[in-house]
């Protein structure tokens, strides 16, 4: 290709991004997801998504091309913006096309699995990459939230179309999903117990692995919503599984574990409809980081203090709290925990290699949870792996709570502990995408140089971060 038809070529790539960066993305709920997957053919999903996903790419693409220039000069930001302008051309060749011959639809279908897997180590880049950037010299306070602003909108941005895109690949590819409950990755009764001890399962095989102990757990359910008006099963749970692994009796939750050593359940199970694989990132990262909480406070204790896990049932909301007594953390440090890049760990560098090497020997990226059902994590321990230690765990955790409208707390008392609230909407018409849209007020942020105080304090820096939800 010569040199005038490279520059067409940017050219024609360049004034499309632009005008799809102009409309303004649909914010599916998880019922209209459902319902779509249970009944839509898969014509019905080309014709949606060859016009929503050139949309979504296209707003992000706009907002990386904003950034200062410390970041779109790093190669990591390089990388994905051309990766990102690639996808665009990419489903850019189905504008206009309709569902005749059936071959096309076949062919979308064949590039979104390519996509899928060119896209998988998108956060190891960024996450990677982040570092060197922020040592620049250069470097400045509100460029550093400048990047806070984007990573939250680009990520979340990522798990919306990884989303619609495992969506359609699960239920019109060629490997479609194995458990018959399913429609695509969306679980129309999911248990949060259920995640819950897998989680724990697996969290506590790999502080066994990395430290040669762990704690133990409490968890209970409570079902606040009247059983004639509630959702899901309703079964009686009590059982306890002694520190050697044997349980006081045989449940179908504790089929195929790993380890659920030390572990008692009470209440009864409840089920919602949401994304499985959603869930079980976030408590899996909060059940990792409480236990190596805990064990680094308590290193020379013979005892361990448990966490305890509450999973409650209400009206509007399915609320999960996970406690720890691992020594907690000053506000100022709970502050920064959500900042990417950001570790409270003692050792991360020392504990990467262990992580991983855990997570793939043990084949995190499918986790099966009993014989009756298995959910694909994949992409979201994509996510988790190879970033582990780097300070990705709890922001994007909260961008997969925020995704269908919850949202991830964080309560500390220095010198105690730290209590983890996850909220999720029970209801599937009630939870929304959240999606982030291009327009003259995220411009704003990325075009100002600088933030001027509008608070006054000795003790406090005073600049005001960007919020997601802004």
């Amino acid at each position: 290709m010569g040199v005038k038809q490279i520059h067409e070529v940017v050219g024609r790539l360049g004034t499309m991004i632009e005008h799809y960066s102009k409309f303004t993305p649909v914010s599916l709920s998880l019922k209209s997801l459902l319902i779509f997957g249970e009944t839509a053919p898969a014509s019905k999903s080309f014709d949606f998504l060859k016009y929503e996903l050139p949309v979504r790419f296209a707003n992000i693409i706009r907002e990386v091309q904003l950034l200062p220039n410390v970041l779109k000069k790093s190669k990591p930001i390089k990388h994905i913006c051309l990766l990102y302008e690639e996808t665009f051309d990419t489903l850019l060749k189905y504008e206009g096309c309709s569902t005749h011959p059936t071959s096309t639809v076949s062919r979308f279908t064949d590039d979104i699995d390519i996509l899928l897997q060119k896209h998988s180590n998108v956060v190891e880049v960024i996450a990677l990459g982040i570092k060197e950037i922020q040592n620049c010299d250069s470097w400045s306070e509100y460029q550093e939230l400048q990047l806070q602003y984007f990573l939250d909108r680009f990520y979340v941005s990522r798990i919306g179309v990884r989303t619609l895109m495992n969506q359609h690949s699960m239920l019109y590819g060629p490997t479609l999903c194995n458990i018959q409950s399913h429609v695509g990755s969306i679980d129309p009764d999911c248990s949060p117990l259920q995640i819950a001890i897998n989680a724990y399962s697996y969290s506590r095989s790999l502080c066994m692995q990395v430290y040669g102990r762990a704690p133990g757990c409490d968890i209970e359910v409570y079902n606040c919503v009247d059983k004639g008006s509630a959702s899901g099963s309703f079964n009686k749970i009590d059982f306890c599984v002694d520190a050697t692994g044997h349980p006081s009796t045989k449940s179908y939750l504790l089929e195929n574990q790993m380890n659920c050593a030390d572990l008692s359940v009470k209440g009864k199970d409840v089920t919602f409809c949401y994304v499985p694989g959603h869930l079980f990132y976030i408590m899996y990262e909060l059940l990792k980081n409480s236990m190596r909480a805990v064990i680094e406070k308590h290193t020379n204790d013979a005892h361990l203090p448990r966490l305890h896990v509450f999973i409650c049932n209400a009206n509007e909301d399915i609320v999960i709290k996970i406690t720890d007594f691992g020594g907690g953390m000053a506000l100022n440090v709970v502050e920064k925990t959500f900042r990417y890049n950001y570790t409270t760990a003692v050792h991360s560098r020392n504990l990467q290699p262990a992580v991983l090497n855990f997570e793939k020997n043990h084949s995190v990226n499918q986790v099966t949870l009993n014989d009756r059902m298995t959910y694909e994590v994949k992409s979201e321990h994509n996510d988790s792996s190879s970033i582990a230690g780097r300070g990705h765990g709890l922001p994007l955790s909260r961008l997969y709570a925020r995704y269908f409208g919850g949202d991830l707390h964080l309560y500390s008392v220095e010198g105690v502990g730290t209590s983890a609230l996850i909220y999720l909407k029970r209801q599937p018409q009630d939870a929304h995408e959240l999606i982030p849209l291009f327009n003259h007020t995220s411009r704003s942020v990325y075009e100002n140089n600088s933030q001027q105080r509008d608070w006054v304090s000795n003790s406090h820096k005073t600049l005001l971060e960007p919020s997601i939800t802004s």
